[in-house]
C-alpha cells in the first residue's frame, strides 16, 4: 500500500531542534507555520539501526543525502511557487517527487555523513541547520514533501516539545524498500524531501534515502531484480567547511559569464545584512580553486556593493563552481554555488 496522506506542505520556518543524544532513530525537527497552523517536520538523520547486522558496515545506519544548491533544470520551483500556504495532497494534483522517474538531483552525487559531531559543520544536522537558519532569517518559503500526520490522540514527546500535533514525516525516498517492515510503504511519485526558496533565483533542496533501499524500482515502487543501494560518493565532510558563522555580509549575486572576455569583467555583489557597518579590509572572495580576491573599504548597514574582479585572483568558471566569502580571520561568512547551465548565458547576473 503506498504512503498514506502523501503531499507537500508549504510554510515558513519559525524554529528547529536537533537530536544529538542516544535516540534510536534521531531526527532534525523543523517547525513550520502555515496559515496560522503550526507543523512539525522531522527529518531522519540516521536510520534506526545497522540493518545489515554486519559489524564491518556501521555506515549502514547512516542516511545518504544530497544538498542540491541550487536546484536547476527543473520545473519544480515554478509549480511550488503557485501553492498557497498549507498542506496539499498529491492525490488532488499537488506536486510530487520521484527520485528515479523525475529526478531533481544527481543520485550519483549523494553522500553520507555522521548525524552528530563535536565540531561546527561536521555532521548532517549542521548542514540542515545552516539552511533552516537562513530560511528563518529571510522569511523563506519552505516545502516539505512526505506524509501528513495528526497525533492529537496520542502525542509524541516531540509534539509536546514543539507544541504541535500536526506534521509531515517520511522526508526521505519512499520506494525501493526490500521485503520487511517498510516494504508495504513502497510507491512511485511519493518520495520525501525539503525544498527551500532561499531567494527569488535560488532554490535549495535536501534529499535523503536509506542505504537499505534499492533502485531501480518497478511500477509499484518495489525493487526490481538486481536492484542495488545508492552508492554514496564519499563522507560528505569535504563539502562542509569548518569555522562557518552566520556572517553579517552575504553574497547576493554574481556576473559569472559577462559579455566578451571574462577577465576583468566578472563581478560579485555583496550585501551587508547586519545593523552596523562592516570593515572589509582583509576579507576575500574565493573561487572553487582557492584563488583569492582581496577586499577593501567598508560596507554600510543595508548597503550592497558590486565587486569587480581583477582577473588576477578569483576567477569564476563558466563550467559551474562555488564562491566563498571569508573575513580577515579566515572564517567563512557565506558560500554559494552555481551550475554550468546557470552560467551558460552571457551577461546575466546570477542571484543567490
Amino acid at each position: 500500500m503506498p504512503l498514506a496522506n502523501y503531499g507537500v506542505l508549504r510554510g515558513v520556518a519559525t524554529g528547529f531542534g536537533r537530536e544529538d543524544g542516544g535516540a534510536s532513530s534521531p531526527h532534525f525537527h523543523i517547525v513550520l507555520e502555515a496559515g496560522g497552523v503550526r507543523w512539525r517536520v522531522p527529518v531522519n538523520v540516521r536510520s534506526s539501526k545497522n540493518q545489515s547486522n554486519d559489524p564491518n558496515r556501521p555506515d549502514q545506519s547512516l542516511v545518504v543525502f544530497r544538498l542540491e544548491d541550487p536546484i536547476t533544470d527543473t520545473t519544480l520551483p515554478a509549480r511550488l511557487e503557485a501553492l498557497a500556504e498549507g498542506f496539499h495532497d498529491a492525490a488532488a494534483g499537488a506536486p510530487a517527487l520521484d527520485y528515479l522517474r523525475e529526478p531533481v538531483f544527481d543520485r550519483a552525487a549523494m553522500q553520507i555523513l555522521r548525524f552528530t559531531g563535536p565540531e561546527v559543520s561536521d555532521d548532517v544536522q549542521d548542514i540542515l541547520e545552516v539552511q533552516v537558519r537562513r530560511a528563518m532569517a529571510g522569511g523563506a518559503a519552505v516545502f516539505a514533501f512526505g506524509g501528513s500526520f495528526d497525533s492529537s490522540v496520542n502525542p509524541h514527546p516531540a509534539d509536546r516539545q514543539f507544541q504541535t500535533t500536526r506534521g509531515v514525516h517520511d522526508i526521505h525516498m519512499n520506494q525501493g524498500n526490500p521485503p520487511g517492515g517498510f516494504f508495504a510503504q513502497n510507491g512511485v511519485f511519493q518520495d520525501g524531501g525539503l525544498v527551500i526558496r532561499q531567494s527569488a533565483g535560488r532554490w535549495v533542496g535536501f534529499f535523503t534515502a536509506f542505504q537499505t533501499q534499492l533502485l531501480p524500482t518497478g511500477d509499484e515502487g518495489n525493487p526490481l531484480p538486481g536492484a542495488k543501494p545508492i552508492k554514496p560518493v564519499g563522507t560528505g565532510i569535504t563539502t562542509v567547511i569548518p569555522n562557518r558563522v552566520e556572517g553579517p555580509v552575504q553574497i547576493l549575486a554574481a556576473m559569472v559569464n559577462p559579455p566578451g572576455a571574462d577577465p576583468g569583467r566578472e563581478t560579485v555583489t555583496l550585501m551587508n545584512v547586519s545593523p552596523a557597518a562592516v570593515n572589509l579590509n582583509g576579507w576575500s572572495v574565493i573561487d572553487k580553486n582557492g584563488r583569492r580576491e582581496p577586499l577593501f573599504g567598508s560596507l554600510q548597514a543595508g548597503d550592497a556593493q558590486r565587486i569587480r574582479l581583477t582577473g588576477v585572483g578569483t576567477q569564476l568558471s563558466n563550467d559551474g563552481g562555488t564562491i566563498r566569502l571569508e573575513d580577515a580571520e579566515g572564517r567563512l561568512m557565506d558560500t554559494v554555488s552555481y551550475s554550468k547551465a546557470a552560467a551558460s548565458v552571457e551577461g546575466i547576473s546570477l542571484t543567490f
